[in-house]
């Protein structure tokens, strides 16, 4: 199990990071350390940023509560549906944020700084299987291994083992930073997930030929995704 560190050691210590093997300088930038140091809290003020952008800190626990009453609310088709469309947005702001940044990141810094990005925020380690990408002639297709999926592991204390993939607002936030950064839509499925009681998720993503188009129409997001 990797330690667990405070941010002001993360950032104040790197030694003693380094001896915790969590890689804060592995890769290219925007890398876990660049990301880091743009959290910022001003508890006094009661508010928490990241760059310019107000977060919040929300437990494990809650998430699944909201998660739950959604699914509950609407269903699990409506839910997929919704889950996928606002991790979508998040996704597409996350790319707004590298690129405001890293401009002159090239296509695989700005995708690995989108892996990094979604494990910042608590959601899933990311391990890369595999990654084409030509986007000047239209390829991209990748192949992850999600593990400690935050979305898996509030689904089963929920309902218990699913029979289908669960992780939509990750799947949603996946696309989003693609297709963001791409102006085509970038479909990710998820193959194999944890809340179907594997060990890891594994998700395939791939770029149509289609622009982004309106981002309040994101029907086509979740049309080969089957949900629970």
């Amino acid at each position: 199990m990797t330690k667990k560190m405070t941010l002001s050691k993360m950032t104040t210590q790197p030694n003693q990071a380094s001896s915790c093997e969590i890689g804060l300088d592995d890769g290219d930038p925007p890398t876990l350390r660049d990301l880091t140091e743009r959290l910022r809290l001003t508890p006094n003020d009661g508010k928490i940023w990241f760059d310019d952008r107000r977060m919040v800190l929300l437990g494990a626990n809650a998430f699944g509560v909201l998660r739950r009453e959604i699914i509950e609310s609407l269903g699990f088709s409506r839910a997929c549906s919704l889950l996928m469309r606002v991790g979508f947005s998040a996704g597409s702001a996350d790319a707004a944020f590298v690129r405001k940044h890293w401009p002159l990141n090239d296509e695989a810094g700005a995708l690995t700084a989108g892996e990094r990005l979604h494990a910042v925020m608590g959601m899933v380690k990311v391990e890369t299987v595999r990654r084409d990408h030509d986007i000047p002639n239209g390829i991209f297709n990748a192949e992850f291994l999600w593990h400690g999926s935050i979305e898996a592991a509030e689904h089963i204390n929920a309902y218990g083992l699913s029979r289908e993939p669960v992780c939509w607002m990750q799947l949603g936030y996946a696309s989003g930073y693609a297709s963001a950064f791409y102006g085509k839509r970038v479909i990710y499925r998820e193959l194999e997930c944890a809340g179907c009681g594997g060990s890891f998720c594994r998700i395939v993503g791939e770029m149509t030929n289609q622009e982004i188009g309106s981002t309040h129409d994101l029907s086509w997001l979740t049309r080969r995704i089957p949900c629970a």
